[in-house]
């Protein structure tokens, strides 16, 4: 048993340990990194079901019926959606409570209500004027809708967040972009402008596939330098160019996180399996 347990717990570490080395040393396809991830969380569900499944089956000794089950179940559930809203909810205020600091630059977003009467009523007629032109996109839309052009109702999409943008900046009285904001812009811009130059150069629907991808990644990147968009947790990161150079240093702290990482996995499959 103590030679199966530790098959086990060394399965799930090496296999992460192996794929954390691997990204670092060569960009695997996305398949095999998910391939490794599904194994890892794949052998900690059939442990969890190993405990759970005899749970549900009758049982000669007396037992307290399905319901610490299902107390559990919804316990887990509410932790899982309440932190969720509470995780949002902390964002929200967070960019409310933003409003109330001073900050210098485009950074200045001063609510409508401390702001003078004569300002209030200025941001008030060309709030108006935006809503008109979204008003009138949307009705737009609904012709574009019932005859189903994708590119036509893609386009207006955009068109229509593009005003939802400009009436966000009307409201909140953005001043512009500041010089840090307009320093990484045009660093960035450079960076699209040789995105766009490897787009001209079809070699394969492959490689234009992933110059694609790369062009969209830098100018969501930058479009997030001109909405100021606010960071995101759980964002994933763009796939870094093929031509551009990564470091070949491994931070030391990023390498002991997946390490213990790795053995808590494991030493919770393995304390599962021979539990049962």
């Amino acid at each position: 048993m103590d030679g199966y347990v530790g098959v086990v717990i060394s399965m799930p570490t090496v296999a992460m340990l192996m794929g954390s080395a691997a990204v670092f040393v060569c960009r695997l396809p996305d398949k095999v990194q998910a391939g490794f991830q599904m194994f890892s969380a794949g052998l900690l569900i059939s442990a969890v079901a190993n405990e759970l499944f005899p749970l549900l089956k009758p049982s000669d000794q007396p037992s307290q019926g399905p319901w610490p089950l299902l107390i559990g179940f919804t316990v887990g559930l509410v932790f899982m959606f309440g932190l969720g809203y509470l995780t949002e909810f902390m964002e929200d205020d967070d960019d409310e409570e933003a409003v109330k600091h001073k900050r210098t630059n485009s950074d200045i977003e001063t609510a409508l209500v401390d702001i003078c009467e004569q300002e209030r009523e200025k941001a008030k007629q060309h709030f108006e004027l935006e809503v008109k032109e979204i008003d009138g996109e949307v009705n737009r839309l609904q012709g574009f809708l019932a005859q189903g052009s994708q590119n036509q109702i893609d386009e207006l999409l955009h068109s229509l967040e593009y005003r939802v943008h400009r009436a966000t900046r009307v409201l909140y009285l953005r001043s512009g972009i500041d010089d840090q904001n307009l320093t990484r812009m045009q660093f960035h811009g450079r960076e699209l402008k040789q995105s766009s130059e490897r787009l001209q150069r079809f070699e394969s629907f492959q490689k234009a596939k992933d110059n694609l991808k790369a062009f969209q990644a830098c100018l969501e990147h930058l479009h997030g330098h001109a909405e100021r968009v606010p960071f995101r947790r759980w964002k994933a990161m763009a796939k870094p160019a093929e031509d551009e150079k990564l470091p070949e240093e491994l931070p030391l702290a990023l390498v002991t996180a997946v390490v213990v990482d790795a053995a808590v996995d494991g030493m919770l499959i393995g304390y599962l399996f021979e539990w049962r």
